[in-house]
Protein backbone atom coordinates (compact mmCIF):
# COMPACT_ATOMS: atom_id res chain seq x y z
CA UNK A 1 0.00 0.00 0.00
CA UNK A 2 1.79 3.73 -0.53
CA UNK A 3 1.46 5.99 1.30
CA UNK A 4 -1.13 8.16 0.27
CA UNK A 5 -3.69 5.00 0.41
CA UNK A 6 -2.51 4.30 3.90
CA UNK A 7 -2.66 7.86 4.99
CA UNK A 8 -6.19 8.10 3.51
CA UNK A 9 -7.24 4.77 5.52
CA UNK A 10 -5.73 5.85 8.42
CA UNK A 11 -7.33 9.60 8.86
CA UNK A 12 -10.87 7.50 7.78
CA UNK A 13 -10.11 5.27 10.59
CA UNK A 14 -9.83 7.80 13.43
CA UNK A 15 -12.89 9.86 12.03
CA UNK A 16 -14.64 6.55 12.61
CA UNK A 17 -12.93 6.38 16.09
CA UNK A 18 -14.03 9.93 16.71
CA UNK A 19 -17.72 9.10 16.24
CA UNK A 20 -17.86 5.93 17.99
CA UNK A 21 -16.26 7.07 20.99
CA UNK A 22 -17.66 10.67 20.86
CA UNK A 23 -20.91 9.92 22.51
CA UNK A 24 -19.97 6.40 24.35
CA UNK A 25 -16.99 8.28 25.59
CA UNK A 26 -16.70 11.89 25.20
CA UNK A 27 -13.21 12.22 27.55
CA UNK A 28 -11.55 9.77 24.51
CA UNK A 29 -12.76 13.00 22.17
CA UNK A 30 -11.18 15.92 24.34
CA UNK A 31 -7.49 16.82 22.93
CA UNK A 32 -6.20 17.02 26.54
CA UNK A 33 -7.10 13.32 27.41
CA UNK A 34 -5.44 11.82 24.19
CA UNK A 35 -2.63 14.35 24.97
CA UNK A 36 -1.79 12.81 28.53
CA UNK A 37 -2.34 9.20 26.79
CA UNK A 38 0.47 10.00 23.83
CA UNK A 39 2.55 10.73 27.06
CA UNK A 40 2.27 7.51 28.27
CA UNK A 41 2.71 5.80 25.21
CA UNK A 42 6.35 7.34 24.84
CA UNK A 43 6.61 6.37 28.07
CA UNK A 44 5.77 2.70 26.97
CA UNK A 45 7.45 2.65 24.51
CA UNK A 46 10.55 3.76 25.89
CA UNK A 47 10.31 0.62 28.14
CA UNK A 48 10.47 -1.55 25.33
CA UNK A 49 13.80 -0.06 23.57
CA UNK A 50 15.85 -3.06 24.43
CA UNK A 51 17.33 -5.66 21.90
CA UNK A 52 15.57 -8.57 20.69
CA UNK A 53 12.10 -6.31 21.41
CA UNK A 54 11.15 -5.04 17.90
CA UNK A 55 7.45 -6.58 18.19
CA UNK A 56 6.87 -4.63 21.29
CA UNK A 57 8.56 -1.87 20.42
CA UNK A 58 6.78 -1.48 17.25
CA UNK A 59 3.75 -1.97 18.79
CA UNK A 60 4.14 0.42 21.08
CA UNK A 61 5.33 2.98 18.22
CA UNK A 62 1.89 2.29 16.57
CA UNK A 63 0.27 3.52 18.95
CA UNK A 64 2.47 6.47 19.49
CA UNK A 65 1.63 7.32 16.02
CA UNK A 66 -2.36 6.67 16.47
CA UNK A 67 -2.80 8.86 19.59
CA UNK A 68 -0.53 11.77 17.83
CA UNK A 69 -2.72 11.43 14.71
CA UNK A 70 -5.86 11.48 17.13
CA UNK A 71 -4.57 14.77 18.67
CA UNK A 72 -4.34 16.17 15.44
CA UNK A 73 -8.03 15.21 14.61
CA UNK A 74 -9.79 16.75 17.94
CA UNK A 75 -7.24 19.63 17.69
CA UNK A 76 -8.34 20.63 14.37
CA UNK A 77 -12.21 19.95 15.28
CA UNK A 78 -11.30 22.28 18.28
CA UNK A 79 -10.34 24.68 15.89
CA UNK A 80 -6.88 25.20 17.77
CA UNK A 81 -5.06 23.90 14.13
CA UNK A 82 -5.75 24.27 11.00
CA UNK A 83 -5.48 20.90 9.67
CA UNK A 84 -3.34 17.64 10.09
CA UNK A 85 -1.63 18.44 6.91
CA UNK A 86 -0.79 22.03 7.95
CA UNK A 87 1.02 20.55 10.75
CA UNK A 88 2.90 18.11 8.55
CA UNK A 89 3.70 20.71 5.90
CA UNK A 90 5.20 22.98 8.50
CA UNK A 91 7.22 20.28 9.71
CA UNK A 92 8.38 19.42 6.06
CA UNK A 93 9.30 23.29 5.60
CA UNK A 94 11.10 23.65 9.39
CA UNK A 95 13.44 20.76 8.59
CA UNK A 96 13.63 21.22 5.28
CA UNK A 97 15.47 24.82 6.17
CA UNK A 98 17.37 23.15 9.01
CA UNK A 99 18.87 20.52 7.10
CA UNK A 100 19.80 22.77 4.22
CA UNK A 101 21.26 25.21 6.33
CA UNK A 102 23.16 22.69 8.28
CA UNK A 103 24.78 21.45 4.38
CA UNK A 104 25.68 25.26 3.78
CA UNK A 105 27.43 24.96 6.87
CA UNK A 106 24.84 26.99 8.84
CA UNK A 107 25.18 26.70 12.66
CA UNK A 108 21.53 24.98 14.16
CA UNK A 109 20.92 28.04 16.59
CA UNK A 110 21.26 30.50 14.34
CA UNK A 111 18.63 28.89 11.95
CA UNK A 112 16.13 28.51 14.87
CA UNK A 113 16.57 32.03 15.79
CA UNK A 114 15.43 32.86 12.74
CA UNK A 115 12.86 30.18 12.21
CA UNK A 116 11.88 31.54 16.28
CA UNK A 117 11.89 35.33 15.03
CA UNK A 118 9.69 34.25 11.69
CA UNK A 119 7.02 31.85 13.79
CA UNK A 120 6.89 35.19 16.27
CA UNK A 121 6.14 37.62 12.94
CA UNK A 122 3.61 34.78 12.05
CA UNK A 123 1.59 34.20 15.31
CA UNK A 124 1.93 38.72 15.61
CA UNK A 125 0.22 39.00 12.26
CA UNK A 126 -2.44 36.64 12.76
CA UNK A 127 -3.39 37.32 16.40
CA UNK A 128 -2.02 40.94 16.97
CA UNK A 129 -2.24 43.18 13.74
CA UNK A 130 -6.20 43.28 13.94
Amino acid sequence: MDIKTFYEKYIALIERRYNVYHELYPEYTDSWYVFTELQKEVIEAQDELKDNNKIYLEDELWDILWDYMVLLQLLQKEWKITSTESVFQRSLHKFSERINAKEQGILRDDVKKIQKKHLADEHNKLYWSK
